[in-house]
């Protein structure tokens, strides 16, 4: 007697024994990051991860450091350009990644280990007879960093300098557990 399975049936089984063989369970999925938990942030941001008050494995911590993409890796956030810069029209003096800082547990984490990328729109602005007078660019940054974090509650704090030099924060906790 040959019994059969088809793929639909076998792949949620699959994924259960690979998350039991890593480490992670069903009901806290490395992947999810609780991404889809109602949060509220200020205007300047999208999104944050850990989501505050999340609490995550040290396994899927220490894992989400080495994602080759930037939602979810480590520490970070979609900052949005328009919630941040007052003239998205007049180029500001610096980046808005060069005025971000991350900082966990009252340390500042340095870039030297932040993944940037940029979804940036040109925006142009046209006179009454549709001639191009100005240029600018808005959008989202999607920032990570990876800190190594040991198992325990932590608190992360974003600083945003506006391009008329006022500060934005935003604080958040999350907990790594064993």
């Amino acid at each position: 007697m040959v019994i059969m399975f088809s793929k639909r049936f076998l792949a949620p089984i699959v994924y259960a024994i690979l998350l039991a063989l890593t480490g992670c369970q069903l009901s806290s999925s490395c992947e999810s990051f609780q991404w889809n938990r109602a949060i509220e942030v200020p205007a300047f941001l999208g999104r944050v991860w850990p989501v505050p008050g999340e609490q995550l494995s040290e396994h899927c911590y220490t894992n989400s450091l080495s994602f080759d993409y930037n939602n979810g890796r480590g520490i970070g956030a979609i900052f949005l350009t328009a919630g941040i810069d007052l003239d998205l029209l007049s180029p500001p003096a610096s980046s808005i990644d060069q005025r971000i800082q991350l900082f966990v547990d009252d340390q500042l984490v340095p870039k030297d280990d932040a993944v940037i990328i940029e979804h940036l729109t040109e925006l142009i602005e046209k006179d009454e007879a549709g001639n191009v007078i100005h240029t600018g660019r808005s959008g989202s940054y999607y920032l990570a960093w990876t800190p190594l974090l040991e198992v325990g509650v932590h608190e992360a704090r974003f600083e945003v300098i506006r391009d008329n030099g006022e500060l934005l924060t935003f604080s958040w906790g999350f907990t790594i557990t064993k």
